[in-house]
């Protein structure tokens, strides 16, 4: 049996000759391994974006109807506040009649012990999209820029759902409004406390709302068109004409709220 044996390198120059071929495929290979893993990385980064541009879609539409029921919950405020001067010590509750701008209709399911007088919607913000795609930093990796305006709009998207929370505590001192009572000077004062802190929440979630419908808007993200309708539709049928639909919803964003256009992807 014969043995081949490798032959000796004959001088330097043949030697580096070899070892730069080793180097060379070593270097091909991780050229390579770096394109799959950045193509890789576009690939996740176009679905992250497809999935976060859809869920701030649902996060819009809610936006929406905050802009939607503003009117509504203004006028609410200004009835209750009306009946509560005019009467006198002696209130004697809601009484079944309707608020301006929010009905009496008996809510199904409701939590409440008493249904409140009025009120504003509660909706769970998504931001699962965001998360993911945050935890894994490839969004990051692939468009900062991106990534820091889509930040923006889910600060914002943020900020909304602590509004809510803010905004549900205060509702929940107007109670009283539902029952008759004796109301003493500190007692009524206590309630239109009350009212003018709902007045304020309503303000600052109305306007901050129409500023995010803007911004995504100007981002190439409108509000889900379905859960627009449904929502908006459900209030209309609670709330009654002072629900903002259709083009004058569209007219009191557009003109109202053009603060937020300036941010873009």
């Amino acid at each position: 049996m014969h043995f081949h044996l490798p032959k000796p390198l004959h001088g330097w120059r043949q030697f580096a000759g070899e070892v730069g071929i080793i180097v060379l495929g070593v270097l091909i290979a991780l050229g390579a391994e770096q394109v799959v893993e950045a193509v890789h990385d576009r690939h996740l980064a176009s679905l992250a974006q497809s999935d976060i541009r859809a869920e701030l879609a649902y996060d819009a539409a809610f936006a929406a109807e905050r802009v939607a029921i503003g009117d509504c919950v203004r006028g609410s405020i200004r009835d209750l506040h009306q009946r509560l001067v005019a009467a006198g010590d002696d209130w004697p509750g809601i009484q079944g009649r309707p608020v301006s701008g929010a009905a009496m209709a008996p809510l199904t399911g409701s939590l409440f012990a008493f249904d409140p007088p009025f009120g504003s919607p509660h909706r769970l913000w998504p931001t699962s999209a965001w998360t993911t795609a945050t935890s894994n930093g490839v969004l990051n990796r692939a468009d900062r820029g991106r990534f820091a305006t889509y930040a923006t709009l889910y600060a914002m998207v943020d900020w909304l759902a602590r509004l809510q929370d803010h905004e549900i505590a205060d509702y929940s001192r107007l109670m009283p409004f539902a029952t008759a009572q004796r109301l003493d000077p500190s007692a009524r004062l206590q309630l239109l406390s009350a009212l003018g802190a709902v007045d304020a929440d309503n303000a600052d979630a109305e306007r901050l709302a129409g500023v995010f419908v803007r911004a995504t808007a100007h981002n190439g993200i409108a509000a889900d068109e379905g859960w627009l309708n449904r929502v908006v539709s459900g209030e209309a049928k609670f709330r009654g004409s002072c629900v903002r639909q259709g083009h004058a919803l569209d007219v009191a964003i557009a003109h109202d709220f053009a603060g937020g256009g300036g941010l873009r992807l």
